[in-house]
């Protein structure tokens, strides 16, 4: 389908952002014979951006956080549908598209391969927009929410115990924050400062805590759905009470304010890793490490209401 003016509604005031991501969006849906749906989407994803990160951010870096947001979206849902086995194939080639430039070559098992294609178009926009030194963080960042996803299927399959922690260390790399946040830091910060231990700390809790919300605002469709991916339903599994909702409404309750518990203190030791980042020492503190770990901790805020008005988190009644 070709992209003309029309698709850009009456409008004079699209944006640049706004414009590179409606396209990119009919390039990830070629069949389709109208674009209505794909404007609403682009205005959602590129809000979700400016919601995520409010202040200065480049229109380059913008185009392409949407568009990594609109890839995790699309892909998540993909995911769903896949074996563990054929997932882990799926997003083996998507790691490799990304880190060498590779086409796929698991055709001859012929799997779903729609990933795959969303992987090289999202690459091929990335490359577009930014450069090839922020596009090597950014691509590193996303491959390793895909390898989360290739552990999670093991998670599913078996394979690893399904203990908290280890669901939570998978969790926290699968809500796919940290590619926004590795870019923010490589072209905010000197290199010195990008390397502190203290980032990785700050970027975990705050990763930890949007995880934790998905999971609570979530829980409800996760059960209507079957999805065992959720830390409350891992948590009454480990009671083995697979369905305790149903049956021991008591033992649910339970579940959930412990999870509730550890997203509260999870929220709170952002506010200990933002104290340790900005304490006093030997080098001058730049203005740019204040404004990078602002972007992130706000995460905590933006990311919980975007969970609570966003439709993929509720229920099919409601």
């Amino acid at each position: 389908m070709a992209l003309n003016s029309t698709h850009l509604g009456t409008s004079t005031t699209v944006s640049a952002v706004q414009k590179a991501h409606l396209e990119l969006k009919v390039s990830m849906h070629p069949g389709a014979t109208s674009c209505q749906t794909f404007e609403e989407q682009s205005r959602v994803e590129v809000g979700v951006i400016e919601r995520f990160f409010p202040g200065y951010l480049a229109d380059s870096v913008r185009i392409c956080f949407a568009a990594w947001l609109a890839f995790v979206c699309v892909m998540d849902d993909i995911l769903e549908c896949l074996s563990p086995y054929d997932g882990e194939a799926v997003l083996s080639d998507c790691i490799d598209i990304l880190r060498n430039n590779r086409k796929p070559h698991t055709k001859a098992r012929a799997p779903d391969t729609r990933v795959q294609r969303l992987t090289r178009i999202l690459y091929n926009h990335s490359t577009l927009h930014l450069p090839a030194g922020v596009c090597d963080v950014f691509f590193e960042a996303m491959c390793e929410v895909l390898n989360a996803h290739i552990t999670e299927f093991h998670f599913l399959d078996g394979q690893i115990s399904h203990d908290l922690s280890i669901y939570m260390s998978i969790r926290r790399r699968t809500i796919a924050l940290d590619p926004f946040f590795e870019v923010i830091k490589y072209v905010n910060l000197p290199e010195s400062w990008r390397r502190r231990p203290a980032w990785k700390k700050l970027q975990q809790e705050v990763c930890s805590t949007a995880g934790l919300q998905n999971d609570l605002l979530g829980l409800e469709k996760d059960i209507e759905n079957g999805d065992e991916l959720n830390s409350v339903l891992v948590l009454l599994r480990n009671e083995g009470l697979s369905n305790a909702y149903d049956r021991d409404p008591a033992m649910f309750a339970k579940c959930i304010s412990l999870v509730v518990k550890m997203h509260n203190e999870s929220a709170l030791r952002v506010l200990d890793c933002m104290e340790e980042l900005l304490q006093p020492g030997d080098d001058v503190l730049p203005d740019s490490v204040l404004e990078v770990a602002r972007h992130i901790i706000l995460l905590c805020e933006t990311h919980l209401v975007w969970c609570a008005s966003a439709k993929r988190y509720m229920p099919r009644s409601e």
